[in-house]
């Protein structure tokens, strides 16, 4: 019993003692924000005498942080954006093995983020492009498209069924529109793992605004009653199909929203085992405001 309580105590100073490596840093730099020019010539590391927010508008007007700023919104906004579209391009072909040596050319873009940072073949290629000093140079010298967003959307795109591309073959669906419109707006995933998390009041807050039977009629389209899973759109080649709705068959949205009954119903697992052998165990996760 004393071991553990002093491993418990340990692990507290332990944990301290790397919060405050982190802390005292950010301390120094608010301390030393608070300060006039004379105070800190005087004593760098002694305590502020007042709090000065004065400081931070000075900072703001005449070090011209504002532009600043804005540098890093735009920057960051745009090189992310791009890193996103790139990667969602690159992961879906690779992820499906739609091309050659697909394993090969994964391997190789997950070898590539150990490499090095290629900087001097990354100025000599901006400075002969004419981008050296531009804002587009710079957002291109920050877009990558075989990072940590790669990764991950090689790895959701592996969990999504292959049949779910298939449908959206047959319903005239192009490729960048399933991309954008149907693979990467999926609520009934996250919907599941919420429920699956056990964040029960975060699902069915959620459910209100994203399932049909809660959906405004106008907002939805139809009648929340019909029930269709796919409508054909103008895509399709059969002009008097256009606006039909379809029953669901068994694809990813339906098998997960049964996921998502069985987990409300019965807690996700019905059937247990104890001294008495296999029994039936319901756990329903319904909130009041439903009934």
């Amino acid at each position: 019993m004393s071991s553990t309580k002093g491993a418990k105590i340990l692990s507290y100073i332990i944990v301290l003692l790397m919060l405050s490596l982190y802390v005292f840093p950010l301390f120094y730099l608010f301390n030393v924000s608070m300060k006039t020019q004379s105070e800190y010539l005087m004593d760098p590391v002694a305590l502020a005498k007042s709090i000065r927010l004065d400081n931070f508008m000075d900072a703001w007007e005449k070090g011209d942080f504002s532009q600043y700023m804005w540098n890093s919104i735009l920057y960051t906004g745009v090189s992310t954006l791009l890193t996103l579209i790139i990667s969602l391009f690159a992961a879906f072909p690779l992820a499906r093995g739609y091309v050659k040596f697909s394993t090969f050319c994964y391997v190789f873009f997950l070898i590539s983020m150990y490499l090095p940072n290629p900087l001097i073949p990354q100025f000599a290629l901006i400075n002969s492009l004419g981008l050296y000093n531009t804002q587009f140079g710079f957002i291109l010298l920050k877009t990558t498209g075989t990072g940590i967003a790669f990764l991950i959307f090689v790895g959701y795109i592996k969990s999504v069924s292959r049949e779910l591309d298939e449908a959206a073959a047959m319903d005239g669906c192009g490729c960048s529109r399933y991309l954008f419109t149907i693979l990467v707006h999926m609520e009934y995933k996250y919907l599941l793992e919420c429920l699956r998390a056990g964040l029960y009041t975060e699902f069915f807050s959620d459910i209100k605004k994203a399932l049909p039977p809660f959906m405004d009629p106008e907002v939805y389209g139809r009648s929340t009653l019909e029930n269709s899973s796919f409508i054909a759109n103008s895509a399709n080649p059969d002009v008097s199909l256009h606006g039909t709705g379809y029953f669901a068959r068994l694809s990813g949205s339906t098998a997960e929203f049964i996921h998502m009954w069985i987990g409300m119903m019965t807690g996700g697992q019905p059937f247990g085992y104890d001294h008495r052998g296999l029994c039936l165990k319901l756990e329903r996760k319904l909130p009041g405001d439903l009934f």
